[in-house]
């Protein structure tokens, strides 16, 4: 398995995952989707893995998944996330 590494700055080190978390506050509110967060990282529900970087614990096969995609590669980046309108 890939050597995953925690990031120092999540938002900097982990852009993808840091524009993500923030649609989904403006979405859904950031209160909600802080707490979720906050209890997921707590019971190891909410994981992510972005350019060699992980928080959270995710399971083994999750990080064979990232690693067949390339996620666990420094260098790797998220696709940027498309709108519901968009397709």
């Amino acid at each position: 398995m890939p050597e995953l590494k925690r990031p120092q700055n999540a938002k900097e080190q982990m852009p993808g995952v840091a524009a993500f978390m923030e649609q989904l506050r403006a979405q859904c509110g950031a209160e909600w989707v802080d707490r979720l967060q906050r209890e997921g990282l707590a019971d190891g529900s909410f994981w992510a893995i972005e350019d060699g970087y992980v928080i959270g614990s995710p399971p083994p096969s999750a990080i064979r998944d990232a690693e067949s995609t390339g996620a666990c590669e420094p260098g790797s980046r998220l696709p940027p996330a498309r709108r519901r309108d968009e397709g």
